[in-house]
């Protein structure tokens, strides 16, 4: 049994998938019998120490905690005692990080660093810094955090210098297919909001609709759905719904162009998304690198967890053809020529003209697929067995 403790940015519980993808793992961990311990933010109103769908999650006050999680491990000093009884420090891997790094310098703990993706790389990137001290810092910073670490939890090899490859482990994260499965009869508030769409399959048995849930990031491909929407809005057998935090210029361009085959949603509980999924036939991923340069530079490492959600919920999707989605989501979906709209239209196209008898097949494949490879447990199987053998070289070197 191990004593974890687990560092994170953001706020627990916040309303959003990373909650549930913490959470989960931190309760499949307990599930295999370790002591789990959350370190997060805190939000308003929350409590300082709570035991929180069965973690327990000790909450420090930091603003902009999602990306100063360093600050963490100056709060963290104050439980000495607590600390030295930790056997591993798992942390989310952030740009000004280096909470977990810290901590294991000064106690001597073995640490995980845990990667959505080459965040300080992102940032740089995306926040188009210049300033060559200030680069200078942030790859300072990370490479202090890469080279305490004795593990380094990543999608892809290629967002992690060459340098640190004997300390780096390729993992793609999961779900948790006991949230992320069909339920039974939905409920009013998700009926309201979806009428149109409920509406259009009263009229038509044959309708296909696609879903789109999550963010409006340009390279997220949210809005590349919507001019195939305008120009298939004739079609009787299609719909789109798209959930999320959807800014106005998407309500305007329906409502302009009077697109009657869109479903509009917006922000949601995660705890209600699984209805939502339910009541489509086919989810889109449809990633567009043209408009994220650092996906291209470094390689495409994202493997979206709306993707796992709607495989886990028994849905075939449509997704562009990298490397890594192709390996994870496997051949029961509908892949096409990365970054090319026509190419994303056509495989649209050819999801909406299947047999809803075999886009049923398709999906029961999938969710099988996620039962087998992609659940938590089986990424905390991968982990814990690397963990063994950091612990057992860190008693190693001190022989």
């Amino acid at each position: 049994m191990l004593n974890i403790l687990y560092i994170v940015g953001e706020t627990i519980p916040g309303g959003t998938a990373a909650t549930y993808r913490i959470t989960g793992e931190a309760r499949e961990l307990m599930k295999l019998g370790h002591n789990v311990t959350v370190l997060a933010n805190r939000g308003p109103g929350q409590k300082k120490d709570e035991i929180y769908k069965g973690v327990h999650i000790i909450r420090n006050k930091i603003r902009f905690g999602a990306y100063f999680s360093i600050l963490h491990s100056l709060k963290a000093l104050t439980r000495r005692s607590f600390i030295k009884k930790q056997d591993v420090i798992l942390e989310r891997f952030s740009p000004i990080g280096g909470a977990g790094a810290i901590l294991s310098k000064i106690f001597d703990i073995p640490l995980v660093l845990e990667f959505i993706g080459p965040h300080v790389e992102e940032a740089i990137d995306q926040g188009d810094v210049k300033n060559h001290l200030l680069i200078a810092m942030l790859k300072k910073l990370r490479d202090f955090q890469y080279n305490q670490a004795d593990i380094l939890d990543v999608p892809l090899r290629s967002i992690v210098p060459k340098r640190y490859d004997s300390k780096t482990i390729e993992i793609i994260e999961g779900t948790d297919p006991d949230i992320m499965k069909p339920r039974g009869e939905m409920p009013d508030r998700v009926k309201k909001n979806i009428k149109n769409l409920l509406d259009a399959r009263k009229r038509n048995k044959n309708l296909r609709c696609f879903i789109f849930h999550g963010s409006f990031c340009p390279w997220h491909g949210a809005e590349d759905i919507l001019p195939i929407a305008k120009k298939y809005v004739n079609d009787k057998d299609m719909h789109f719904m798209i959930v999320g935090n959807i800014p106005d210029r998407v309500y305007d361009f329906v409502k302009t162009n009077n697109l009657s085959n869109i479903t509009l949603v917006s922000y949601v509980p995660y705890e209600d998304m699984a209805y939502y999924i339910q009541t489509a036939d086919i989810g889109l991923t449809p990633f567009n690198t043209n408009k994220y340069r650092i996906l291209r530079k470094l390689g495409f490492w994202w493997i979206p967890c709306k993707g796992l959600e709607y495989m886990s919920m028994e849905k075939p999707i449509v997704t562009p053809g990298h490397p890594i989605l192709k390996r994870c989501y496997g051949p029961t979906n509908f892949f096409y020529k990365i970054d090319d709209s026509k190419a994303l239209e056509k495989a649209i196209i050819t999801a909406s003209k299947e047999t809803l008898a075999r886009l049923h097949e398709r999906g029961k494949k999938n969710r099988t697929r996620i039962i087998n490879n992609y659940q938590w447990s089986n990424y905390m199987t991968v982990l814990l067995a690397e963990i063994d053998k950091a612990i057992k070289r860190r008693v190693g070197t001190k022989k």
